[in-house]
Order: C-alpha cells, then structure tokens, then sequence
C-alpha cells in the first residue's frame, strides 16, 4: 500500500539519498539547486510517498521571484518550455528543462531574472 504524507524535517535524509540515485551527485552543481539552497521549501506543499518504511518519492515547493512576481519552483507536471526562456536563471541550465505553466491567466510577467525568494519557517 502506498501512502501519501506531508513531508516531516527527518524525512530529509532519506529524500537526498532518493534524489542522489535518481539525478546523480552532479544535481548539486545544477542552476535549480542554487535557487534551492538561497530558500527553504514551503512546508504545507511538500508531500512525500511511502510504501511502508521504502520513501518512494518526494514533492516540494519552493518560492522564487521572476521579475519581482511571486511564484513557485516544481518539476515537469504539465509545464512548458516556451514561456520559462523569457526568465533568466543564476547558472548553466537546459533550455528544455526548464519549463513555467501559468496557473492564474496573465499573471506570468514578460520576463525577468529568477531568484530564491526567502521565506522565513514558522516556529
């Protein structure tokens, strides 16, 4: 049985592991890595799934600024390539894997450079 979960700070550990086999030790030198490091993920929305003690998987949200416009940093669920090249990463990226999908209609400002936007965590 697989069981879906909020994502708790000692889940932490074994989500590195999972993401070192999938995306190799090189996903540290990555641009999306870079913008994870300047900010903490938003807790309520990073999920992770279970089958029994096995972590299977694990989302999470992190916030960015793309041209002073609040948003989200996620993986490939329906986005698209096309409007993500008008923004600007801090680094060497894959045009093709950065992808935006715009979730309000015209809120995607017309471009500008993507930074971490800090969030402070709730004690």
């Amino acid at each position: 049985m697989i069981t879906l979960a909020h994502e708790r700070p000692q889940d932490g550990p074994a989500i590195d592991i999972l993401l070192d086999r999938a995306f190799g030790p090189g996903r540290h030198a990555k641009t999306v890595h870079r913008l994870r490091e300047a900010a903490a993920p938003i807790p309520e929305l990073c999920l992770t799934s279970w089958r029994g003690p096995a972590l299977l998987g694990s989302i999470r949200f992190w916030p960015i600024l793309a041209d002073g416009i609040e948003g989200l940093l996620l993986g490939p669920f329906g986005f698209e390539a096309g409007s993500a090249r008008r923004f600007p990463l801090p680094g060497p990226v894959d045009p093709a894997r950065f992808l935006a999908l715009e979730l309000i209609p015209g809120a995607l400002p017309a471009g500008g450079a993507v930074t971490a936007r800090r969030r402070l965590r709730a004690a």
